[in-house]
């Protein structure tokens, strides 16, 4: 048990504040005091953030946009809605999607040492305008047509970032371990925090593959590469009807 003395928003003292008087005064026995949580995987009605009242009334106060690799290149853009008075802070990640469809297309094609350069230098140019991470969703098209070592070859650009990774897995139900360890290497490889998002294993044939799963998380993180996971607090998943969809099926767009 401890008081907390915050002072223009910022925690200035931890420990026995008892001598101490303050122009406001929360007796929080009982409860749980922390920091705003960040949402790293948000896909809020950026209309919904001006108020923001289901998120903060959970106790988060920052919504990370662009998940799963979905969304603008142009992170100033995406970052100008902090100036419409938002009920809460927002980040944004470099989308890897909107990467690759910007320079690669929705064809089933090899990109070429230019495009691969061309999308590094994209990232490069998120990462500078402020985003704070590169996401992905290698499950989703026309991320699903690229290949490991494409993604490395880009996504290695945000390196000196020193940041992380967060991925869609291409796949999280037969092959979700060979996923999970495709996502570790992308990470490893390019020196990044592989983050394995909305963690989950499903259909009833696969349950139990959690286990592998955790343990190719826990490994990598003994050997130095930090491999975390998220996941939400409910049982059901939801995504766009295109999941159900063969890649195949949607070369060259919907």
């Amino acid at each position: 048990m401890a008081d907390v003395g915050i002072r223009d928003g910022h925690i200035v003292k931890v420990g026995d504040l008892s001598g101490v008087r303050a122009r406001t005064e929360i007796d929080a026995d009982g409860l749980v005091v922390t920091p705003g949580f960040i949402d790293i995987h948000s896909h809020a009605d950026t209309d919904a953030l001006k108020e923001a009242r289901s998120s903060l009334t959970q106790g988060v106060t920052t919504e990370m946009l662009q998940p799963d690799g979905g969304g603008s290149t142009d992170i100033p853009q995406v970052l100008s809605i902090e100036q419409d008075a938002l009920g809460i802070n927002v980040g944004a990640y470099v989308p890897f999607g909107g990467v690759w469809s910007q320079v690669v297309g929705n064809e089933d094609v090899r990109p070429t040492p230019a495009q691969i350069s061309a999308m590094r230098e994209l990232t490069v140019t998120g990462l500078r305008d402020g985003a704070w991470g590169v996401s992905a969703g290698l499950f989703y098209s026309p991320q699903n047509l690229s290949r490991t070592e494409e993604v490395i070859d880009v996504v290695k650009a945000a390196r000196p970032w020193r940041t992380i990774f967060t991925n869609h897995l291409r796949n999280e139900n037969e092959t979700v371990v060979e996923a999970t360890e495709e996502n570790i290497r992308i990470g490893e490889t390019a020196g990044l925090i592989p983050e394995n998002t909305h963690m989950k294993v499903m259909g009833p044939k696969n349950w139990g593959k959690s286990e592998q799963t955790v343990g190719l998380l826990n490994a990598a993180t003994a050997r130095g590469t930090y491999a975390p996971a998220d996941v939400y607090p409910y049982l059901a998943s939801s995504t766009g009807l295109t999941a159900i969809v063969p890649s195949w099926a949607q070369e060259g767009g919907n």
